[in-house]
């Protein structure tokens, strides 16, 4: 065990080391009620003479025909395809490759959630190396041509993914991800307009919302790689969390509410593009490639267990997460962090997740343990190197 972490942290030191210079750059950030109102001027900037729009079907009924009277109105030209799954494969993503070839496309505009987003940048990344498949762009650094701007609008109350260095996409039979990892593939701008996100169900709100809040948390955990600024978007991104996540669920009309969650998704996307996954997304990753489990929901039960097992190797952090969050002031490290862990069940009760995921079943214990091992191991600089016993621990507990 202590080999075997001396290694994961050597590597982890190698590959996470960048220079101020080399920092992931931000999506230029456009926000606000109307803000999708702005859309042709961002078009204009790019100097993009077509685009293609990319949605799911049902983002596709939702906001689309308002986005294609906003491009028609200013004279855009664009093209559609609106049938990105929840779980796209590597064949829509060509089809969609397909369609900006045979339009004469020359940008992306990607509306919707994670998925889609993630989808745009994988298609994004076909355009730039038509030669290659994702087998080969699969890993770090190999998407190094430029790839053509793509502009994201989310509509889920924000998952960071327009920030994001990285696509991951399921392969056809084992559901298992590809992950292709390049600044590249970072969106040239992010349009967050709350008013996208006003008709979702709040079973949405809540899995988006818990998922940034668990990007933010692991990020700030990290081991490595924060900065001073990336320290500052992390805190900020989780006290806005918890101050809006339930006035979001409760009352989907609260615009102010809803925006600040996009914008807290934006800044958790920023600064947890240097550290990475985090054992809780481990542990949803392994849930949605044996079970199909929702991401955000995964990762919101999950949450509180992770830090649990961490132990007292994050008390001083959480602590001072409870106190800036106005959750305790005055405590030992372990109570203000209980205090925190225990807030994150009450958020979790009152937007109606759940504190077990019942699918989850003894006999795979060792493909999950397995799967989220190799997601976070050797490169992401998790505070506590999980061995296979801690998360068959946390598998375990999630059954209760």
């Amino acid at each position: 065990m202590n080999f075997r972490k001396t290694y994961y942290r050597g590597y982890q030191s190698a590959v996470n080391f960048r220079p101020s210079f080399f920092r992931a750059k931000k999506p230029e950030l456009i926000y606000g009620n109307g803000a999708i109102e702005q859309l042709p001027n961002v078009i204009r900037s790019c100097n993009l003479a077509k685009v293609i729009i990319v949605c799911s079907p049902t983002v596709g009924r939702l906001y689309l025909p308002n986005v294609i009277k906003i491009l028609v109105n200013q004279g855009i030209k664009f093209e559609v395809f609106s049938e990105v799954e929840s779980d796209p494969k590597p064949t829509t993503l060509d089809r969609i490759y397909q369609r900006y070839v045979k339009n004469a496309c020359q940008g992306f505009v990607a509306l919707g959630g994670g998925t889609v987003i993630n989808a745009t940048k994988a298609a994004a990344a076909l355009v730039a190396h038509p030669t290659m498949n994702f087998s080969i762009l699969e890993g770090n650094f190999k998407t190094l041509r430029p790839v053509p701007p793509i502009i994201s609008i989310p509509t889920t109350g924000g998952t960071g993914y327009e920030c994001l260095d990285i696509s991951l996409i399921s392969e056809e039979d084992t559901h298992q991800k590809i992950m292709i990892r390049n600044r590249n593939l970072i969106s040239a701008y992010a349009i967050l307009d709350p008013s996208l996100s006003l008709s979702l169900p709040p079973e949405l709100t809540a899995a988006a919302g818990m998922y940034s809040l668990t990007r933010s948390i692991e990020a700030y955990l990290s081991w490595m790689g924060n900065s001073s600024e990336d320290l500052l978007l992390e805190e900020e991104s989780i006290c806005e969390i918890i101050i809006n996540l339930e006035r979001a669920f409760h009352n989907g009309s609260d615009i102010e509410a809803s925006l600040q969650l996009m914008l807290a998704a934006y800044k958790s996307g920023i600064a947890s593009n240097p550290s990475g996954f985090g054992n809780t997304q481990a542990i949803s990753y392994a849930l949605e490639c044996v079970y199909g489990a929702p991401r955000g929901l995964a990762c919101a039960i999950a949450l509180p267990y992770v830090l649990i097992e961490y132990g007292s190797v994050v008390w001083r952090k959480l602590a001072h997460l409870a106190e800036i969050t106005g959750i305790k002031y005055c405590g030992s490290d372990n109570e203000l962090a209980t205090a925190f862990i225990n807030k994150l069940w009450d958020i979790s009760r009152n937007i109606h997740i759940p504190s077990e995921y019942e699918s989850i079943q003894e006999r795979d214990f060792p493909k999950l343990s397995h799967l989220a091992s190799s997601a976070v191991n050797p490169r992401c600089p998790v505070p506590v190197v999980f061995s296979k016993r801690q998360f068959e621990q946390v598998f375990r507990s999630m059954m209760k």
